[in-house]
């Protein structure tokens, strides 16, 4: 039983002066749903339906997906950060492997460039802005609604998002 994540919407849900139907209908779930999660039966709600929730109820979306059981390694698979091999052979092309490794980190035997590094090289004048921007690139956000969330080792940066 899952009374944190249940708190949380119902509170969030009555806070916003919504019914548990008029809710399930703005996210399109059934209202079935939403009485599971507010009783604590439904203990990992989907990624889809964390999202829309966050959306809807102006949840912090890493509060309510962590609420949600999920962990930090659940965020970084969904993510599937670092796994574009794409990206990887993009990459090289600009920047040579000993750099490129200043910026890695590894989550999930998978190779990611970690945006806080990143950001710190460029804030100290150790990489120039068009490095910075190809990294960053390849750093993979998340985005929800008006934000792209970049997962990082120390700690998510959250960004206004620009793709809108």
């Amino acid at each position: 039983m899952n009374t944190e994540l249940s708190n949380l919407i119902k509170n969030k849900r009555i806070e916003k002066g919504l019914s548990q139907r008029e809710l399930a209908k703005k996210i399109n779930v059934d209202n079935a749903t939403i009485s599971r999660i507010e009783s604590g039966l439904i203990n990992k709600i989907s990624f889809d339906i964390v999202s829309k929730l966050s959306k809807e109820l102006d949840i912090d979306f890493l509060t309510l997906f962590k609420s949600s059981k999920y962990t930090d390694e659940d965020l970084w698979e969904m993510a599937n950060v670092g796994s574009k091999i794409y990206k990887e052979y993009f990459l090289l092309k600009y920047l040579n492997e000993e750099e490129i490794k200043k910026f890695s980190t590894v989550q999930n035997n998978m190779i990611s460039i970690d945006i806080v590094k990143v950001l710190d090289a460029y804030k100290d004048n150790k990489i120039d802005k068009e490095t910075a921007i190809q990294l960053i690139y390849s750093c993979e956000p998340i985005e929800i609604g008006k934000e792209c969330i970049f997962l990082s080792d120390s700690g998510n940066i959250r960004f206004e998002n620009p793709f809108i």
